[in-house]
């Protein structure tokens, strides 16, 4: 595997396991996952992807056709959130937690000024559009969580009435 002409050992990269990894890693879009899938390190993989030019354009075409869903994923997290629950004895509560440091990713690396690797990932058309999306959206989601909570409030003031223990 190299730039010349590659040796390939049975143990490690091979053609087959190079399409394979560049696969996965076009499926999931990270290494780690794309390495457990062909039974290799990411330490052999990033060496590779220094040692071969070839190997390095499959890894980056493979990244780059999943650009796309891994932004929108951010997005996703980072804006609306993800919900987790938690057991607090008998009752069981359930948050919406969102992600800050991917929501300052997105809004720092849609400027256009940030480090040159971030650059191959966002290259919004409108830097300015992209921010302004995400502040709206982002100003939508907490008036939402703001609702929900008065809601939960008023919810749980009721019951405790019910069960006597308020006024």
């Amino acid at each position: 595997m190299g730039d010349g002409a590659p040796r390939y050992r049975h143990d490690g990269w091979t053609p087959e396991r190079e399409l394979r990894f560049c696969a996965e890693l076009a499926r999931t879009g990270c290494v780690k996952d794309a390495c457990a899938a062909v039974g290799l390190t990411t330490t052999s993989a990033y060496r590779a992807y220094k040692r071969c030019s070839e190997f390095a354009a499959k890894w980056d075409e493979a990244l780059e056709s999943e650009r796309p869903i891994l932004m929108q994923a951010a997005f996703e997290r980072a804006v609306n959130g993800v919900e987790v629950t938690y057991r607090q004895g008998r009752r069981t509560v359930t948050v919406r937690r969102y992600s800050d440091a991917l929501l300052r990713f997105l809004i720092e690396r849609g400027d256009g000024k940030k480090n040159a690797r971030a650059q191959r990932w966002i290259k919004p058309a409108d830097p300015e559009k992209t921010r302004q999306e995400i502040l709206r959206k982002v100003a939508a989601v907490r008036a939402q969580r703001d609702r929900e909570r008065r809601e939960e409030a008023l919810a749980f003031a009721e019951r405790m009435r019910a069960e006597g223990w308020a006024p």
